[in-house]
């Protein structure tokens, strides 16, 4: 399988070099509109990988590079921008496609390319990475227990020993990263949410509790992602959808006034993004040689999972929870679990198994396996010492509660 990736930074570079391990793959095309950046991945994938100079942008050069690919991963951000264009020329190549879209809007107008892609004889999944991606895949965990479902939390969380959103929040050049400003899109203004069986405009950053079995009750706050929007089109019997994230304590704030500034336009999204990175960073700097990092946990000694999907319904006429989350995640922070799960899509699509053979654009949930992406994915997690790894019985802890 040839593979065109594009963009070579963070989460392209690991998903490049995990690429580059698997049989299936016989050639890495890493195209980026930074050459040295992509040489430099090139260099780490070894010889199946080489580099190319591209601006996504450029319509020609895009379908020059997607010519000869068997597949197409495309980490390019933010993806209210490039997300649709992207896959447009995807499709009219005939080149298949997965991406790391992180924004409900773009998702929506990607999934209504669905009948194109079927009549070019093209396969997408859009959205498999950390939250989307492993995230559904845990909903359909939780699905699967269940007879019938009535509402699906997905969650996410910052409050972990590996975020670092102070070197991962900026670019090469130290300005807010793509990464940065697609969250403060989704923090601000209004999101798009599944509510009362019908798709709705709301408020994000609004307060919600959350009991996770074996961890307790945390706090958390909604967000703007493509699973409230998505889920619902795989069950439509749901009545709510949303997605939610986990922060500390000292960031919740900061984040609302900068959400507000935003909201009364006294801040572009750039220059939300570099605000709160600068004012991260500042927080952080203060604190060193304390021994302490200001991102760390503040909720006590149990953390909330990295990725975590919740399910409420019934089972043989009980209503249960169901929840279902990580208990190890891939190295590298936001980088890791998130290039590492795109790149096992890949290979899944290459072997052919544990994606349904199917035409279209699709959500993950609608096509691939649950049980055998976490098979493949439990190897690349650290897990605690002294706890079983590289397995799914281990990576995935799914509970049942009594509602």
């Amino acid at each position: 399988m040839k593979v065109l990736l594009l963009g070579a930074g963070g989460m392209g570079a690991l998903a490049a070099k995990t690429l580059a391990s698997f049989d299936v793959v016989s050639q890495i095309k890493i195209a980026d509109i930074n050459l040295g950046a992509a040489e430099k991945v090139a260099v780490d994938c070894g010889s199946k990988a080489a580099a190319t100079a591209l601006d996504v942008t450029d319509a020609n050069a895009l379908m020059g590079a997607l010519e000869g690919a068997d597949l197409c991963l495309n980490l390019v951000g933010p993806f209210f921008r490039f997300g649709v264009p992207i896959l447009k020329a995807a499709i009219e190549s005939g080149t298949d496609y997965i991406d790391i879209c992180d924004d409900p809007e773009p998702t929506l107008n990607m999934l209504g390319l669905s009948q194109l892609a079927a009549e070019k004889g093209v396969t997408a999944i859009v959205g498999l990475g950390a939250s989307p991606g492993v995230t559904n895949l845990l909903a359909a965990s939780t699905r699967r227990e269940l007879n019938q479902c009535t509402d699906l939390t997905t969650a996410w969380s910052l409050d972990g020993d590996d975020s670092n959103l102070a070197e991962e929040g900026t670019d090469s050049k130290g300005q807010a990263s793509a990464a940065i400003i697609h969250w403060l899109e989704q923090c601000s203004g209004v999101v798009k949410v599944w509510q009362d069986g019908a798709l709705a405009e709301v408020q994000p950053l609004q307060p919600v509790n959350i009991s996770i079995p074996d961890i307790g009750d945390r706090q958390a706050w909604t967000v703007g992602h493509p699973e409230a929007v998505t889920l619902p089109i795989a069950y439509p019997e749901l009545v709510t959808s949303t997605n939610v994230m986990f922060l500390p304590m000292g960031l919740a704030p900061i984040l609302k006034s900068v959400a507000e500034k935003i909201d009364d336009g006294s801040w572009t999204l750039e220059q939300a993004g570099q605000h709160l990175v600068e004012r991260i960073q500042r927080e952080e700097q203060s604190l060193i040689g304390k021994g302490v990092t200001w991102l760390a946990d503040t909720l006590g000694p149990r953390k909330p999972p990295p990725l975590l999907a919740q399910a409420t319904g019934t089972n043989s006429d009980q209503t249960k929870t169901v929840s279902a989350y990580l208990t190890a995640v891939p190295s590298n922070g936001m980088a890791g679990i998130t290039g590492i799960p795109l790149a096992i899509g890949a290979k899944l699509m290459g072997e052919g198994k544990g994606i349904e053979k199917k035409h279209g654009v699709f959500a993950p949930e609608a096509l691939v396996d649950p049980d055998i992406f976490f098979d493949e994915l439990a190897p690349y997690c650290v897990f605690k010492k002294g706890e079983a790894e590289g397995s799914r019985g281990s990576l995935v802890q799914i509970r049942s509660v009594a509602a």
